[in-house]
C-alpha cells in the first residue's frame, strides 16, 4: 500500500533535471548562510532569537540540506524506501515551518492571511489527491468462498 502512496506523490513531483536539483540546493545554502549572517548582527546574535525560530528553523534546513544531499539516483538506490519517507516528511516539516510562521501573523496581515490559506489549500489538495490515488489503486475484496449448503445442493446430485 505505501508504494502506492509513493507513486501518488512521485505523480505530483515531475522529475527535475540535476542542474535544477544543484542549484534549488544552492539557493537554499545561500539563503541559510545569508539568515545566519543576519542573525549573529542582532544585539545578543542567534541567542536573541526566540528558541522555537532556532529549533524549527534548524529542523528546516537540516531537512532541506538531506533532501538535498540525497536528490541523485544513488542515494534513491541507496536509501529504498526511505528516500520516499524522508522527502515526503521533510516536505511536510517545511510545510508546516511556512504555514506556522505566517499563520502567527496573518491576523494583522491580509498578505500573510493570503499565504496562509494557500499553504492550507496546498495541503488540502495534496491530501486529497494522496486519498484519491489510494483509493484507484486500492486492491478489491477477494471474492467470499462459495456457502458449504450451497457447494453440496449444487454438486451432490449426481
Amino acid at each position: 500500500m505505501a508504494a502506492h502512496a509513493a507513486d501518488a506523490d512521485d505523480a505530483l513531483a515531475p522529475p527535475q533535471p540535476p542542474l535544477s536539483r544543484a542549484l534549488l540546493a544552492a539557493s537554499h545554502l545561500v539563503h541559510g548562510l545569508a539568515i545566519l549572517a543576519l542573525a549573529r548582527r542582532l544585539p545578543g546574535g542567534l541567542g536573541a532569537l526566540p528558541p522555537t525560530t532556532l529549533a524549527g528553523g534548524g529542523a528546516g534546513y537540516a531537512f532541506i540540506a538531506a533532501m538535498a544531499a540525497t536528490s541523485n539516483d544513488r542515494a534513491v538506490a541507496a536509501l529504498g524506501r526511505w528516500w520516499h519517507r524522508l522527502h515526503t516528511t521533510g516536505v511536510y516539516v517545511l510545510w508546516f515551518i511556512f504555514t506556522f510562521t505566517y499563520a502567527g501573523s496573518a491576523a494583522v496581515s491580509p498578505f500573510h492571511a493570503l499565504l496562509t490559506a494557500a499553504f492550507l489549500a496546498a495541503l488540502g489538495l495534496r491530501l486529497a489527491a494522496r486519498s484519491s490515488a489510494r483509493r484507484s489503486v486500492a486492491p478489491s475484496a477477494p471474492p467470499e468462498p462459495p456457502m458449504r449448503g450451497a457447494q453440496s445442493r449444487d454438486h451432490g446430485a449426481g
